[in-house]
């Protein structure tokens, strides 16, 4: 269903407040979100930016469902990003840099950051 919702032209929200909603339903869910549904519900398309406060949660769910999954997905996790064994080398996903991962690993900067300040403007 919440499938149906993000791709909806009707939704209107930022990437930011979509993956704020993504975020939450994924953690009501533990165990019931698999690599497709993740890819499916925050393609860089629907989702291109991720709200800092989300991007660490996104990037220990895409360590888990990976872990679990013998897909060839694009979440982008695994060794920075998927890769396929072609003639015993090995060949770079073309879509690398609009993985989930990638996008989480840009806006984690923000948090980490913002976290340092508060934390130096607390002591």
């Amino acid at each position: 269903l919440l499938e149906q919702v993000v791709t909806s032209p009707h939704l209107s929200c930022s990437s930011e407040a979509l993956s704020i909603r993504i975020a939450s339903y994924c953690r009501c869910r533990p165990g019931a979100i698999d690599a497709s549904s993740l890819q499916r519900l925050t393609n860089a398309e629907l989702m291109p930016r991720v709200a800092p406060e989300e991007s660490i949660f996104f990037l220990l769910l895409i360590s888990e469902v990976e872990e679990d999954s013998d897909e060839d997905i694009s979440l982008g996790g695994r060794q920075i990003h998927r890769t396929k064994e072609r003639d015993g080398r090995k060949s770079e996903n073309e879509n690398a840099k609009n993985t989930l991962y990638n996008r989480c690993i840009k806006a984690s900067g923000d948090i980490v950051t913002m976290a340092i300040v508060n934390y130096g403007s607390s002591t």
